[in-house]
């Protein structure tokens, strides 16, 4: 690459002090934009995922990024809002069986060994699913890759529902920074939601 520092300093020519420091200057952001970016190491997160009309904005005990932590209050209901949103819905609800929760936990499983995640537990419900899982990207882009191994997974398996809007435009993703957290966040997962659906615990880890 040629660039106004190499013409300016490195030609044959001599460079007055306003020139040689905006060169110095230029030079060090060009290795600052070509540096990469600090990564995400080992961070952990409870992810949820709702179901396509399950978790609707106005309804009853409806979560968002500001009222997620388990055992906090959620959003009070709004039946006008509730109504508004349900009136612009594209498709009806959709809900999970036992066959697409047994394959949607599955598919969980393969992505996060595809793409080198540490999945730590994940429990697929009726209309909705939890996740806590470490990795060293954004928790935003997991819920994109979770969405769409799952929506491909259940394509291949129910080929008549090619279309189905299944999942909830967004999701719900917390950073958890401490062991109390994570073991907290696994235990909601796996053990807080009632009736045992299809769900996944990593095992133990043991002494090398």
């Amino acid at each position: 690459m040629t660039s106004e520092y190499t013409s300016a300093c490195h030609t044959g020519g001599r460079c007055s002090g306003s020139r040689r420091r905006t060169a110095t200057v230029r030079k060090r952001t060009l290795k600052e934009n070509t540096r990469p970016k600090q990564a995400l190491f080992n961070m952990v997160y409870l992810l949820t995922i709702a179901c396509y009309g399950s978790h609707l904005p106005g309804q009853d005990g409806i979560v968002d990024k500001h009222h997620n932590i388990p055992g906090t209050p959620v959003l009070e209901p709004n039946p006008d809002l509730l109504l508004a949103v349900q009136s612009s819905m594209r498709q009806s609800p959709f809900t999970l069986g036992a066959e697409e929760r047994r394959i949607v936990r599955d598919s969980i499983a393969e992505v996060c060994r595809h793409k080198g995640w540490g999945l730590l537990a994940t429990h697929v419900r009726t209309n909705h699913l939890h996740v806590v899982v470490r990795a060293n990207i954004r928790p935003e882009t997991i819920l994109n890759f979770l969405k769409s191994y799952s929506g491909r997974a259940l394509n291949t398996a129910f080929p008549k529902q090619q279309g189905r809007i299944r999942w909830a435009r967004h999701g719900s993703t917390r950073y958890l920074s401490t062991p109390e957290a994570i073991e907290a966040a696994v235990k909601y997962v796996l053990a807080k939601q009632g009736e045992k659906m299809a769900s996944y615990q990593a095992p133990p880890r043991t002494a090398s």
